[in-house]
């Protein structure tokens, strides 16, 4: 028996194929789902439905709370590693600190704090905003 030589086409069908069995896979369990919710669900929702686009919304909440709290936790990484540079017993001083030429830079920038709590740079963004 030889080995057939793989093409494109062949590649692309088996895609394709594997694709039609994972939808009706999929759908199998919707099914499956609606039938343990018989009474619950009446409907199908639709792009054009309210529930579809509540549901849209929390989505992209979710997404977004998702995004800052990797944020947060980059914040507190960096604040572990500033503490951990500047305790003592570690071998280092603050004054050879590899963060001491930045922390300078920043004190000597000398911003006038008084004048912030004045005039926001920016409009303030509220929660009915947020999407």
């Amino acid at each position: 028996m030889t080995a057939i030589p793989t093409t494109a086409r062949s590649k692309a069908e088996k895609a394709r194929r594997h694709a039609l069995e994972n939808h009706d896979k999929q759908m199998k369990l919707v099914q499956e789902i609606e039938l343990k919710l018989a009474d619950a669900v009446t409907e199908r929702w639709t792009p054009e439905s309210d529930e579809w686009v509540h549901a849209e919304q929390l989505l992209s909440r979710r997404e977004f709370q998702q995004a800052l709290d990797h944020l947060e936790g980059l914040i507190l990484a960096r604040l572990f590693e500033l503490t951990k540079v500047h305790q003592s017993q570690t071998g280092m001083s603050p004054y050879n600190s590899p963060f001491r030429s930045y922390d300078l830079e920043i004190s000597s920038q000398g911003t006038n704090y008084a004048n912030i709590s004045e005039k926001p740079c920016s409009d303030v963004l509220q929660q009915s905003e947020l999407p």
